[in-house]
């Protein structure tokens, strides 16, 4: 009889242990969403790319992941919120920021850094073999005359990679402010892209949760 009760409080015992751990992996599983909620609203976000301008480097329907609170730098691809296009904000590479000085002369990009002497050329190995930059005038090849422009501070001058096919600060957005900035494509959402991309075209009809066209 002992032996009885004791097989049936050892029962109980496991049927105890079986539903606490069911519930502790249902609190683990929801504590997992809701840290992923908050991460995509509160720090990252996901960008449908619609358009050319950033060919090659960016094409046409690309999901990436935008980071809503990391600090921009000289070279990032950003989200600029505050030019749009058809109400979508701008994906753009940052050329440079407040204090910087650009010039575009015979198709290519120099750089004079906030606090320094001279222009450098700018290393773009993210356009195309013959990438060219002209301006004003994105698509004429005549436009090879030294052009300067001077950032003024708290602001930030962008270019699309795909310089003869991209409204940029070229054209009549001119500058952004530095505020205007959502957010920063993470590198490495740049290397996931197949994923993000194979996933959203599996659930295309949902592919808005992915977040804000650009």
């Amino acid at each position: 009889m002992y032996k009885i009760r004791d097989s049936l409080a050892e029962e109980k015992a496991k049927e105890a242990r079986a539903d606490r751990n069911y519930i502790l992996f249902a609190a683990f599983l929801l504590l997992i969403l809701a840290v992923i909620v908050a991460l995509n609203t509160f720090v990252y976000t996901f960008v449908l790319v619609d358009g050319r301008s950033m060919m090659p480097t960016l094409s046409d329907g690309d999901v990436l992941v935008a980071n809503k609170i990391k600090d921009f730098e000289r070279g990032d691809i950003v989200i600029i919120e505050g030019k749009k296009i058809n109400g979508e904000p701008l994906i753009k590479r940052v050329i440079a920021v407040g204090g910087d000085s650009v010039k575009i002369e015979n198709g290519r990009v120099y750089l004079k850094k906030s606090g320094e002497a001279d222009f450098t050329e700018l290393e773009e190995p993210y356009l195309e073999s013959e990438g060219i930059t002209y301006y004003p005038d994105i698509t004429d090849p005549d436009c090879t005359e030294a052009q300067i422009r001077e950032i003024p501070e708290g602001e930030v001058f962008f270019l699309g990679d795909n310089r003869t096919d991209s409204s940029d600060s070229r054209s009549s957005f001119g500058n952004c402010k530095s505020e205007d900035i959502s957010g920063v494509i993470e590198n490495w959402s740049l290397s996931a892209r197949p994923f993000f991309n194979f996933i959203h075209r599996i659930f295309r009809p949902i592919g808005e949760l992915f977040g804000k066209k650009a």
